[in-house]
Order: C-alpha cells, then structure tokens, then sequence
C-alpha cells in the first residue's frame, strides 16, 4: 500500500523514492538532494553583502566646464569698479584671485584657467571677491581724486 512521506532525497511529501518509478515529483536539483540527506544548522555566523562601489569624491577635470570672464563683463560706476565671470562648479576656495603691478590675475584651481584682466590706473589695489550662483563678481573700490588732490595741497602748503 502506497503511503504518503517523506523523501529522504528531496524532503518532499510523496509516495516513494526519487528516481524510484511511482514518485509524484521529477528531477530533484542536486543541491536539494545534498541538502536533504545532511542535517544543516545555523553556525551563527553571517555572510557580508557585497559592498557597493565607492563613489567619486573628486570630480574629473574634463567634466568641469571652463569658466566665462571676458572684459565685457565690467561694470565702470563712480565708486566701484567691478568684474564678473562665471564659474560653473566651483567654490571660492578653488578660485585664486591676485593683483599683481595693475594687473588682476584669475586662476582656477580645477580647470586650466587663467586670466589676466588689466585695471585702470584709478582704481584700488584692494578687492573683495564673492561666489554666489556660480557667478563670481570680483569689486574694486576707486580711488578717490578730490581727496588726493586736497592732500597733495595740504602737503605743498
């Protein structure tokens, strides 16, 4: 008589062995079959998943565009003199600003960029730099002629 348990091959529930004719399953994968005739317990012990791939700090030179500071980009008031350019992806540390015998000097650090914008005579050597939106806006206060004029004045009296 035909009773239904279970395979000592498979550890399924059916009538007769694997590979025995009157089985109800067919082909039992080999691992299942190694699985089952040997008792497996737990050791404890937890398998690492595979690490994920680090992602780039640093950004490589050829993705960064190359920055925008053309002499159109001046504005010339009575009191201030400023210059503006764009630097897409950059801080204000990567940016390297100089004036150096009337000349200013902008230089970035990420980029093979360099620029060499002459300043007017009238005009401090003394700047303040800002980066915001990308757009870097370098500000020149003027040197003030009446002052002068009425100290060199002073100085001949």
């Amino acid at each position: 008589m035909n009773r239904i348990r279970v395979c000592p091959r498979c550890g399924r529930r059916h009538s007769g062995l694997c590979g025995i004719p009157g089985t109800v399953t067919g082909k039992v994968p080999s691992t299942l079959r190694e699985w089952s005739r040997s008792p497996r317990t737990w050791d404890g012990k937890i398998e690492p998943f595979h690490p994920l791939p680090k992602k780039r700090t640093t950004r490589p030179l050829n993705r960064i565009p190359l920055p925008e500071m053309d002499e159109k980009n001046i504005i010339d008031d009575e009191e201030i003199y400023q210059l503006f350019g764009e630097f897409r992806r950059h801080t204000l540390g990567d940016i390297r600003c100089e004036v150096i015998n009337g000349v200013l000097e902008v230089e970035s650090e990420l980029t093979d960029f360099l620029k060499k914008i002459p300043l007017p005579e009238n005009v401090n050597s003394s700047f303040q730099a800002n980066l915001k939106n990308d757009i870097l806006v370098i500000s020149f206060k003027k040197k003030n002629q009446e002052k002068e004029g009425k100290m060199a004045e002073k100085k001949k009296a």
